[in-house]
């Protein structure tokens, strides 16, 4: 009911992850498990395949029109990347899947609201608390197009949370009403 992902008991509300740690968004939504799509998005991400947003995006946008939660988001908000990384792979991900997500539900984008202020470190090999500390004060929201607004971020895969938090304390610091996420995949929950 927090971040999304399959939960091991479906008598719980929350993975072990949301248990343990308090996030600043208010609840996220994933199509699938990243174990069961790991070559599909590491091709979209970093093998130049563009086109799989349309089909990607059209799930994530289906997902968000199933939950009701998400009927009050009134904008939506890709995770940016850092200049550097912009540059390398020619595209950003979120981006993409964010126009298709736009698309399919009506909600409009916003993908200069939100800017990558500090380049951050790959996190695939970090823990919980590395990551946090990676992605500290890594965003700043660009205009005061937040105020007031539920707004619904969009990436690829959440993995432990970090840059979901980061993006959602920058935006409710600039007076966002409340931060919704939606992603294509969602990694596994941590030990209990």
């Amino acid at each position: 009911m927090r971040c999304g992902k399959k939960l091991a008991d479906s008598t719980q509300e929350l993975c072990s992850d949301c248990v343990r740690i308090r996030h600043s968004f208010t609840r996220g939504a994933a199509v699938c498990s990243y174990r069961d799509v790991s070559s599909i998005l590491y091709r979209f991400k970093y093998g130049g395949r563009r086109e799989y947003a349309e089909w990607l995006g059209s799930r994530m946008a289906e997902r968000v029109m199933r939950e009701e939660d998400f009927a009050a988001c009134s904008l939506i908000v890709p995770v940016p990347l850092s200049k550097e990384r912009m540059i390398s792979r020619g595209y950003n991900q979120a981006e993409l899947l964010g126009n298709v997500v736009s698309r399919k539900t009506g909600i409009p984008i916003n993908s200069d609201l939100l800017i990558r202020s500090k380049r951050t470190l790959a996190m695939k090999e970090m823990d919980h608390a590395q990551r946090r500390e990676n992605m500290k004060k890594a965003f700043i929201v660009n205009g005061n197009d937040v105020k007031c607004k539920i707004i619904m971020l969009i990436d690829d895969i959440y993995t432990t949370g970090a840059t979901m938090d980061a993006c959602s304390e920058a935006l409710l610091a600039a007076g966002a009403a409340a931060v919704y996420f939606v992603v294509f995949a969602t990694g596994e929950s941590g030990p209990c």
